[in-house]
C-alpha cells in the first residue's frame, strides 16, 4: 500500500523563525525552540482553562500511527473510485478514444 501522507504536521516538531537580520550579503536567522503546534498553543496562554484541558485530553488520546493508517485507507478508496467511476446502474464506465 502506498503511503500518501508521510508525516502529520500536528505531531511534528518544527522550529519557527523568530527574526532575521542582514549583515552585508549574509542573512542571520534566529529560530525558536522546535515545538508541535499543540505545544505552541499551550505555551502561548491564549486558551481558557477548560479549552486547554479539552485540547490536552484530545492530544493525548490521538494515535498518529492509527490516524495515518485511516488517512491512507480513505485515500485508497478515493483513488479506486476515481479510477473506476460507475454510472447510475452501477456499471463501470468505459471511455472510447475520441481520436482514432
Amino acid at each position: 500500500m502506498t503511503s500518501y501522507v508521510s508525516t502529520s504536521t500536528s505531531f511534528s516538531r518544527t522550529p519557527k523563525l523568530r527574526f532575521k537580520t542582514r549583515h552585508g550579503a549574509r542573512v542571520h536567522k534566529a529560530y525558536d525552540e522546535a515545538r508541535t503546534p499543540y505545544h505552541r498553543l499551550v505555551v502561548s496562554g491564549v486558551l481558557a482553562g477548560t479549552e486547554q484541558e479539552d485540547l490536552e485530553q484530545l492530544y493525548h488520546n490521538l494515535n498518529p500511527v492509527s490516524l495515518l493508517r485511516q488517512i491512507n485507507e480513505n485515500l485508497e478508496r478515493l483513488w479506486d473510485t476515481a479510477e473506476h467511476p460507475t454510472n447510475k446502474q452501477g456499471e463501470v464506465k468505459t471511455y472510447k478514444p475520441s481520436v482514432t
